[in-house]
């Protein structure tokens, strides 16, 4: 038996989600964003406008800010569930 249109809605809303949640909320070291932005770690580093929080002496940032930051919004459906501790 075919699946409804709406069971297929639901599940690819339900692989969104998890998908948002494991790409634009999982946070980045300076190199990790450099990779997924496309650009070189000089440029991460030379960026006094990204937002970012410490984790010990490193770096973190959060994809979903960072692209905020740079003017691009991601319409996510859920929301980000990543501990921020320092």
């Amino acid at each position: 038996m075919p699946m409804s249109e709406e069971d297929l809605e639901k599940i690819a809303d339900m692989v969104c989600r998890r998908i948002e949640n494991q790409l634009v909320c999982k946070p980045l070291g300076v190199a990790e964003l450099a990779d997924f932005l496309g650009v070189e770690k000089s440029w991460v580093y030379g960026r006094r406008d990204l937002p970012f929080f410490m984790a010990g002496k490193h770096k973190r940032f959060m994809v979903k800010d960072v692209l905020n930051a740079l003017g691009y919004t991601p319409a996510l459906k859920g929301g980000c569930n990543v501990g921020q501790t320092a």
